[in-house]
């Protein structure tokens, strides 16, 4: 019993979205063998191949070692939450959201294990980071990539369109986390992190992951994966054992039911009232269905029904925090940092930075 509870409190996000699918295949009846073409293989592919390269530098015990140089020059809590948000939010303007939490959330974990302090708030703001950060560049995220391309403008004006947006949703998060960590000195633990170190494994996943990335990038994964999964099985197996196979099942069960949902006759009919052609329209549902389909199935829906890609942009990358559904990023956040009450303090920081982004933009922008 204890063992079958402990699954559940670690696996409830998982556990939640099968729930979902079993009530939408019933409600719908979907044929089984349609339920593949529901997935984005390709994302899956690239969570794969990211998951087995981070695994490998987590791994190699050398993230430890970043982790404790730099947790020796920290000072102050506020300093340290700051750096870690401005740093997420850079990453993910070109390496995607995320990429850039694969990146840091495990750091910012190691980090967690070399102080006193409870900087938990933390994983939360570098969630917001992730979408914030992203929103600026038609490369940081799954939605700005569809709309660039729907949208028909070139890099620069993509973000020369998204930056006010932008501005203001990394402005209200600076003040966010300036805010919740005090100017209280960061208490070093005299545990060390002793982890065998091994060069050749943090060597090679280091140099594989922008090469992994480029081959996204140049739409070659299905070519780059199958030879990082070779590599790892001829040279490290052990990466191969120690991966988290069940956050790829979440990512295929919530690609199944976000289609279905977007696809339902019930939903159409209730967007179809609506006049779309008005920014602030496409805008505020752009927001406020991300809430319940995610911002990259939203995307796809509300650009059937408007061709203001601009307000839609606005309203999926706002609508990326609120509900951690809302985006893919905070499903990651929160598979990838495990522990009890997080859920609740995600929506304790996340909701009330909706609302006052969405707002804000609203009255700014339209």
């Amino acid at each position: 019993m204890k063992v079958f509870k402990d699954f559940v409190a670690k696996e409830i996000i998982l556990i939640i979205f099968l729930i979902l699918a079993v009530i939408l295949l019933i409600f719908t009846k979907q044929p089984p063998e349609n339920l593949p073409q529901f997935v984005d293989w390709e994302t899956i592919a690239v969570l794969t191949g990211l998951l087995l390269i981070t695994k490998g530098i987590e791994e190699s015990g050398y993230l430890e070692k970043i982790v404790l140089y730099f947790s020796k020059k920290a000072k102050t809590e506020k300093t340290v939450a700051l750096l870690f948000v401005l740093i997420t939010a850079f990453l993910s303007m070109f390496l995607t959201n995320d990429i850039a939490l694969f990146i840091i959330i495990p750091f910012t974990v190691i980090f967690f294990k070399t102080v006193e302090n409870d900087l938990t708030k933390l994983v939360v703001l570098e969630a917001l980071a992730a979408n914030a950060g992203s929103a600026l560049t038609p490369i940081g995220n799954p939605q700005n990539i569809f709309l660039w391309n729907k949208w028909g403008i070139s890099f620069f004006q993509f973000i020369f369109n998204l930056f006010p947006l932008f501005l203001i949703l990394i402005s209200v998060l600076v003040i966010f986390t300036l805010s919740m960590f005090p100017e209280k000195a960061i208490v070093h633990n005299k545990s060390d992190i002793k982890k065998q170190k091994k060069s050749a494994l943090f060597k090679w996943s280091l140099f594989l992951l922008p090469l992994f990335i480029i081959a996204v990038e140049t739409d070659n994964t299905h070519i780059a994966l199958p030879l990082i999964v070779v590599f790892y099985l001829l040279f490290f197996h052990q990466i191969i054992k120690k991966v988290d196979y069940l956050f790829i099942v979440l990512f295929i069960v919530v690609f199944i039911d976000m289609h279905i949902l977007a696809q339902l006759s019930i939903v159409k009919a209730f967007l179809s009232h609506f006049d779309f052609t008005k920014g602030l329209h496409s805008y505020f549902f752009s927001a406020f269905f991300s809430q319940f389909i995610s911002n990259v199935p939203a995307t796809v829906l509300i650009s059937k029904f408007s061709t203001n890609y601009k307000a839609i942009a606005y309203g999926v990358n706002a609508g990326g925090s609120g509900l951690f559904i809302a985006s893919f990023a905070n499903i990651i956040a929160l598979r990838l940092y495990k522990k009890k009450g997080l859920f609740k303090e995600f929506h304790k920081i996340s909701i009330p930075y909706f609302i006052i982004t969405l707002s804000i933009a609203a009255f700014l922008l339209f």
